[in-house]
């Protein structure tokens, strides 16, 4: 690199207003029709940064001749573009200390955004795929918008037909980067933007999409997240995310995230249930034995998002499992268990070869639900993974946003997951409960969760059964009980 090279360095500071997880999971637990959302306008002058961070922050760029970078008005996540070669000793001599000052992001360039999709044996022609109850024909996405997170590399509108291999789906996609950063693209890097996009188009054909390209870091992932919470010029209200790193890593206890970095995302993903944003997630596609134990997919074992699982068809629809690959799911190592999710507790997890006590559930369990994983993806081929799922789900909840505001209802869905394990929502009858297969991995470690009636950690409470699944989600927005 260039001495004079400049690099972002990203600080994360308090908000000026405390409560804000205990808020979103107040909202997260009531009906969509109790619901009040803040709209990002909101979201930006009741929760934004502390007035005294930002002074620290504008000290701190003044004392050192830093630049501050605009671009996200009113944001907890703020940037300071310096110097390659002052980096080292400028961070190592003096960082702004301030208690309102929670985390500094862009000094660790580790990757920690890994794509959940691989090469499979068969796949599922995407122009093939139906929901089991099709939705009606003139509910296509219009007036929606979905937000996809791209990690690696950077392309512009231009170059969208070229990426996407599909003129027809590119036509509603636009492109923004967060964040300045040196992309490392590959056909990895293309294939799942090419994936998210098409498989978004054919559920919700009509719908805007806006892919969010960053670079694989910390870093990124807080850039990205919160762009998409701030963009009201697009305004998405669901997010689809095909990436993920494993909590933990090799060693017992040890943490691939740092601690600022899931406090600072869990604070952005519960922004999203305060605007009224679906955040929709891949589960992983190493079933549950990452990294030498039973460790879970984060964003998935956040409490803020949808967790999605993979399946496949052997005929029937049974948990998505081959040698390159299963369905993510499993206990968080770091999340405790939601309130929502205690009554699974009563239901045994099986588990077979975890040295793991079935009934040890105490943290966040994954996934929520599923989805086909498998693809064919016009210019790439086939793939699989829960890639594919989390788009898909994104795709029917666009879909279930445009039908709430055909009935005049000015609410999105949100925040589904807590609605999810509320049986008297009705949502878990409208998934298609998978109760075959598992999700071991033959190629490598022979640890699995089994499929059973009700949820499990395969598959959570099954795939989505189209427009009966939209309904009870109507429901939810306009009945009383």
């Amino acid at each position: 690199m260039e001495p004079d090279e400049q690099i972002p360095v990203s600080f994360w500071l308090a908000s000026g207003k405390p409560g804000l997880l205990e808020e979103a999971d107040r909202i997260a637990s009531l009906p969509i029709r109790s619901r009040v959302y803040l709209s990002r306008e909101e979201l930006r002058t009741t929760y934004g940064p502390a007035p005294e961070a930002i002074q620290a922050i504008h000290a701190f760029a003044q004392k050192h001749s830093l630049e501050l970078i605009g671009g996200d008005e009113g944001g907890t996540l703020v940037h300071l573009m310096v110097d390659k070669s002052r980096v080292k000793d400028l961070f190592a001599v003096e960082r702004p200390q301030h208690k309102l000052i929670r985390g500094i992001f862009g000094l660790d360039g580790r990757r920690l955004a890994s794509p959940a999709l691989i090469s499979p044996s068969h796949s599922l022609n995407l122009s093939d795929f139906q929901f089991p109850h099709p939705i009606p024909g003139e509910f296509k996405g219009e007036g929606q918008c979905i937000g996809i997170l791209a990690f690696g590399g950077i392309f512009d509108d231009q170059d969208l037909n070229a990426v996407i291999r599909n003129s027809a789906a590119a036509e509603n996609v636009s492109v923004v980067v967060p964040i300045r950063f040196k992309p490392t693209p590959n056909a990895t890097f293309y294939s799942e933007a090419s994936l998210d996009v098409q498989i978004v188009a054919r559920s919700a054909p009509v719908a805007k999409q806006v892919l969010y390209l960053l670079p694989n870091s910390e870093q990124g992932w807080i850039a990205g997240v919160q762009r998409v919470l701030l963009d009201a010029a697009n305004a998405p209200s669901v997010l689809s995310i095909s990436a993920g790193w494993p909590e933990m890593g090799g060693s017992p206890g040890v943490s691939y995230w740092s601690p600022a970095a899931l406090d600072a995302l869990e604070d952005m993903f519960a922004r999203a249930t305060l605007i009224g944003m679906t955040v929709c997630c891949a589960s992983g596609d190493s079933g549950p034995a990452v990294n030498n134990g039973p460790h879970v997919f984060y964003p998935a074992s956040s409490r803020y998002v949808l967790a999605c699982g993979g399946t496949q068809n052997n005929g029937t629809e049974v948990v998505w499992s081959d040698r390159h690959g299963a369905s993510g799911g499993g206990i968080s190592d770091v999340f405790p268990m939601p309130p929502w999710q205690r009554g699974v507790a009563a239901n045994v997890v099986a588990s077979d070869g975890l040295h793991r006590p079935a009934g040890a559930l105490q943290g966040r369990l994954v996934p929520d639900v599923a989805a086909p994983a498998h693809a064919f993806i016009r210019g790439y081929g086939a793939v699989a993974g829960t890639s594919a799922a989390a788009p898909l789900w994104a795709g029917l909840i666009a879909l279930a946003n445009q039908q709430l505001q055909a009935k005049s209802i000015r609410k999105t869905v949100g925040n589904l997951t807590a609605i999810l394990y509320d049986q008297s929502s009705g949502l878990q009858g409208a998934c298609n409960d998978i109760t075959t297969g598992n999700n071991a991995v033959p190629r490598g470690n022979l640890a699995y969760y089994s499929a059973r009636e009700g949820w499990d950690a395969c598959t959570g409470w099954g795939s989505p059964t189209g427009q009966p699944f939209i309904e009870k989600l109507l429901q939810n927005a306009t009945e009383q009980p």
